[in-house]
């Protein structure tokens, strides 16, 4: 059966866009701190770290505020007595939470255990002569080009071929990229020019594919009257792969180094390209929910 996405569902997904724009927006501040004028001999960096730090309060303030006044869903989706009891003792249902459950975990411990350390990775392919402001910058440039993954992603692939599809060549092409860096590393540790281009298209690949569908397929792939039930032990697994993968990153890269990391990494990868062609199913949902043409784009009007 085709996996076909309905309007509503790339639309939904949408909102997901912006992600990167947060996840760029300290190394852009950052930048902007350091070209503060200078108090004695050289910038505080302290100083620095904690208006950052104080800055990103800002973001939740924001929606905290916003969903404080938001109004409540007037059409909730009716559900039948004991409808979610049964659905929770459908084998169907558990294979395909294993699938979406699992297949985010291991994404999020390779995306958290990589995006989070980005200033780590490059550092360490540039060496330790690498300025603060180059890190910076070119972390904001792996950021910028996730964005344009991310927006390729949702507008292109995500209706071409469907979610499991994305999400399955998406974390098969990771694992690959994954393993030829740590190759790349450990055969040429001085390319760095070399090893900077690896990141680029990893991150990229990351941001194109398992990033987009991962949050979409648990929308998708359950039945509307247990879909928040489902998705919410989906995004919970997801939450813990984060922690398993910014927990993990400093170990490892403390023992055994870079090169170890992404290894790791690329057997992460594979196991979730594995999961996600094994337990997650196929899915027709064409028809399904129509949207008028008003629908958000990026979240605004258009």
């Amino acid at each position: 059966m085709l996996f076909r996405c309905t309007r509503r569902s790339p639309k939904r997904a949408l909102l997901f866009f912006w992600q990167g724009p947060g996840g760029i927006s300290p190394y852009l501040l950052g930048l902007l701190l350091m070209d503060l004028p200078k108090f004695g001999d050289a910038i505080d960096t302290s100083v620095q770290f904690r208006t950052l730090l104080g800055v990103g309060a800002i973001p939740a303030l924001v929606v905290l505020l916003a969903t404080s006044q938001e109004e409540d869903d007037t059409h909730p989706i009716e559900r039948k007595e004991g409808q979610l009891a049964v659905a929770l003792q459908s084998p169907a249902h558990w294979r395909t939470l294993i699938g979406t459950a699992g297949t985010w975990f291991f994404f999020d411990v390779a995306y958290y255990g990589t995006v989070i350390f980005s200033p780590t990775i490059l550092s360490s392919v540039f060496g330790a002569q690498e300025s603060l402001r180059d890190v910076a910058t070119r972390a904001a440039a792996l950021c910028c080009l996730g964005m344009l993954g991310t927006a390729l992603g949702l507008l292109v692939f995500l209706p071409m071929i469907g979610a499991k599809a994305l999400n399955t060549v998406g974390l098969a092409l990771a694992s690959l990229l994954f393993g030829l860096f740590a190759v790349v590393y450990h055969l040429h540790p001085h390319q760095s020019s070399l090893l900077f281009s690896c990141l680029c298209l990893l991150i990229f690949t990351l941001q194109i594919g398992p990033n987009v569908a991962t949050f979409l397929l648990p929308v998708v792939a359950f039945p509307e009257e247990v879909r928040s039930t489902f998705h919410g032990l989906s995004a919970a697994a997801a939450k813990l792969g984060a922690m398993t993968g910014a927990l993990l990153f400093p170990i490892v890269n403390e023992r055994y180094g870079v090169p170890a990391v992404m290894a790791a990494q690329a057997g992460v990868c594979a196991v979730g390209a594995l999961l996600s062609h094994c337990a997650v199913r196929e899915v027709d949902i064409a028809g399904e929910n129509e949207d008028s043409d008003d629908e958000p784009l990026f979240g605004f009007k258009h």
